[in-house]
């Protein structure tokens, strides 16, 4: 494995662990939730670098996150994880989910779409624990999460709206229809409910 930046004391991290950090921090954003976006972003380009789930990130990085995240996110340094390459197309697919995600749930932010930010965090966290079993995902079970992320579709971006209907087999048109409907979005957190 090699390091994110030479000379610097490095801690192996299982990626898939931060991803699914990062996305319950947005579930319930505060102050830390944009640090972690940019460091599962950053990490991303280390995983693809390195071929692998189990990356090594400098100590500087992981400063900014909690104890509790870095004790979660450590892994056994003998551990040589899943090489990136080796996962199937499922796999692979949930995984560049959770890159596209974690740039969008970025770019929500940004805009201050906190409604946003939570759904698609909410609708986003289970999906890491599939990226290496991914014969496990079932997407008629997901459809509940993935009605989550419809209840703000409007501010997903194109790329993202496409790529939660290719998880889940739904053509983006339809949806784009049947978003606003009764019955058809979850507002998981109650919002439609405050106004």
């Amino acid at each position: 494995m090699s390091t994110a930046t030479e000379n610097q004391q490095v801690t192996p991290i299982n990626s898939m662990e931060l991803a699914y950090e990062t996305f319950l921090h947005c579930r319930f954003p505060g102050s830390a939730t944009e640090l972690y976006l940019d460091l599962l972003i950053r990490t991303f380009d280390q995983l693809r670098l390195n071929d692998s789930l189990i990356i090594e990130l400098p100590d500087s990085w992981l400063q900014s996150i909690g104890s509790y995240t870095k004790k979660e996110i450590k892994i056994d340094p003998t551990d040589d994880g899943v090489r990136v390459s080796s996962l199937p197309p499922k796999g692979q697919q949930l995984l560049s989910l959770i890159e596209l995600g974690a740039k969008e749930l970025q770019r929500l932010w940004s805009l201050d779409a906190i409604i946003a930010v939570r759904s698609l965090g909410y609708t986003l966290h289970p999906i890491p624990n599939f990226v290496r079993s991914s014969e496990m995902f079932n997407a008629k079970l997901f459809l509940f999460s993935f009605r989550v992320a419809a209840f703000c579709w409007t501010e997903l971006s194109q790329e993202a709206q496409q790529a939660l209907c290719d998880i889940v087999g739904a053509h983006r048109d339809k949806v784009e229809k049947m978003h606003n409907k009764e019955g058809f979005s979850i507002d998981i957190f109650g919002y439609s409910r405050k106004h």
